[in-house]
């Protein structure tokens, strides 16, 4: 498994990896981020369980739980990942992105910024060969990723971005898609 150390990105942002003892700020930072009507009537003891489940079994399936989003030492945000059997191909294994989330007076930060989030994804992606899955709201993941494509920024990183459905509206009326990230196969 690849050992992450705090790197800094050109955007002056870091990311550190989460473990177990870090589900506690993961969940302030998910209730700071999150509209209030997505997260009223949760229970936050058993939410703060459930996250350090989620973490332990990344580790224990030798995947990084994740990492911290921080900027000038003050933590941001988060990505969660978790090793599933693909929800299009359930014969293969696929890293998922099980969260992300951005405190509301820090997104907006530009393609780049997430770019450098998405790169750190796609080298435990190519290190465990996985495909990449999410469930994606329509305004920030999946938007985020279609752009990427139109841009050709997917094709210069050798991916193919697969879309789904609409799987379901949110409680504010955004729709989540489905999508899954693949490596191109290489020509001999």
């Amino acid at each position: 498994m690849i050992k992450f150390e705090t790197i800094s990105t050109p955007e002056k942002i870091e990311l550190t990896e989460i473990g177990p003892q870090d589900n506690l700020r993961v969940q302030r930072l998910r209730n700071a981020s999150f509209p209030a009507k997505m997260i009223e009537g949760l229970d936050l003891d058993s939410q703060a369980k459930k996250i350090k489940e989620g973490i332990k079994k990344s580790l224990e399936k030798n995947i990084p739980p994740g990492f911290f989003i921080e900027d000038k030492g003050k933590k941001i945000g988060y990505l969660l990942l978790a090793k599933n059997p693909s929800m299009s191909k359930p014969e293969q294994q696929a890293l998922f992105i099980d969260d992300l989330a951005i405190l509301p007076e820090h997104r907006g930060k530009g393609l780049k910024f997430l770019e450098n989030i998405f790169d750190r994804v796609l080298v435990i992606a190519q290190e465990q060969n996985l495909p990449i899955e999410a469930y994606a709201r329509e305004k920030t993941i999946y938007g985020i990723l279609k752009y990427a494509a139109k841009l050709g920024i997917l094709d210069k990183k050798g991916l193919n971005l697969t879309e789904g459905d609409v799987l379901a509206q949110e409680g504010d009326g955004e729709n989540m898609h489905f999508i899954r990230v693949d490596f191109k196969k290489k020509e001999i």
